[in-house]
């Protein structure tokens, strides 16, 4: 395969590429911060090595592809989340050999020494912040809860309760490119909590995706439902998370979804998109008010203009030029 590399899971496009393995280890120790006793498993005049890196309101991400290697790593006590997007890595730990390949299954490594041995490969490293972590599984699972954190390393299935999510994960690498990256774009759009939401699902199905106990939309709910919608109205200049809203309303991610299409009939973040976009149409046809639609994309967390006129010609038929046109048409008659 020579230097021909596997894309990365985003930003392939504008990676650092690095074509020389003693650079390769370099960068490798820069951004664990320790020496690594790493060697390639190719001729070093073939090795390659590809990366991005990205930091969405302190949610570390980074994308990589390199040739084959052999590698010694001491982890600290953070957790890492490594999840294949191509090709096989093999791990020793205590406790034997775990393999892990793309699509099939991910790898959670915590605080100890472990040995990699990987062929060609992308994979994406989600660094874990126990307390962030914690704070949104507690926000899905109701605040009453106590919610019981993954301990040691070991491989991961990607396919959970029948729910493929090395899709899910896809779909959301996708979302970073649709940006092109752009941090505060991301970081405005609250990725880091969509991506937090499917490690905390991922590593604990059980708790995350039970079954639902929530039977009845009992007038309890009906009452914080209305409470946090009042209070999303307020301020629909915020980029309000899925968290956020659990912490508002003290429901439970199951508990919110349900009592949302039940009264809605669509879920939360649909029925929040919804009232911007009423928002947004209200202000385009006052007759004295002089809008700019790029800065009013952003005034109501849309992250950028064209999906901001992308759902707004879905929701009444039109985009938002021709209705400013038309209130423009009026007031000059």
């Amino acid at each position: 395969m020579g230097r021909l590399l596997p894309a990365l899971a985003f930003n392939d496009g504008s990676s650092s590429k690095i074509l020389d393995f003693k650079a390769y280890r370099a960068d490798r120790e820069r951004v664990h911060g320790r020496p690594m006793e790493v060697e390639p498993l190719v001729p070093e005049t073939e090795f390659a090595s590809k990366s991005s890196r990205l930091e969405i309101n302190g949610l570390e991400l980074e994308a990589r592809s390199h040739s084959p290697v052999r590698s010694q790593r001491i982890m600290d006590d953070s957790r890492h989340l490594w999840i294949l997007q191509h090709g096989v890595c093999v791990c020793q730990t205590k406790g034997g050999p775990v393999r892990t390949s793309a699509g099939d299954s991910a790898y959670l490594a915590t605080g100890d020494t472990q040995y990699f041995t990987s062929s060609y490969r992308s994979t994406v490293r989600i660094s874990l912040d126990d307390g962030k972590l914690n704070g949104v599984m507690m926000g899905m699972l109701g605040f009453k809860a106590n919610p019981l954190l993954s301990s040691g390393s070991g491989a991961v299935p990607m396919t959970r309760t029948g729910v493929p999510f090395s899709k899910l994960f896809e779909n959301v690498f996708n979302q970073i490119d649709a940006v092109n990256g752009d941090q505060r774009v991301l970081e405005f759009m609250r990725l880091d909590d969509s991506i937090l939401r499917l490690c905390a699902a991922l590593l604990h199905p059980d708790q995350i995706l039970g079954e639902n106990d929530s039977s009845q939309f009992r007038y309890s709910q009906r009452h914080q439902i209305t409470s946090l919608c009042e209070v999303l109205r307020a301020d629909l200049s915020k980029p309000f998370s899925l968290t956020d809203m659990e912490q508002i309303s003290g429901l439970s991610a199951r508990v919110l979804q349900y009592s949302f299409q039940k009264q809605f009939g669509c879920r939360p973040k649909q029925w929040l998109r919804k009232q911007r976009l009423h928002a947004a149409r209200a202000l385009l046809q006052k007759p004295d008010q002089r809008i700019k639609l790029a800065s009013l994309a952003y005034d109501f967390c849309f992250p950028s203009p064209s999906i901001f006129a992308r759902h707004y010609k879905a929701e009444f038929g039109e985009l938002p030029s021709e209705t400013l046109a038309r209130k423009k048409s009026v007031f000059i008659a």
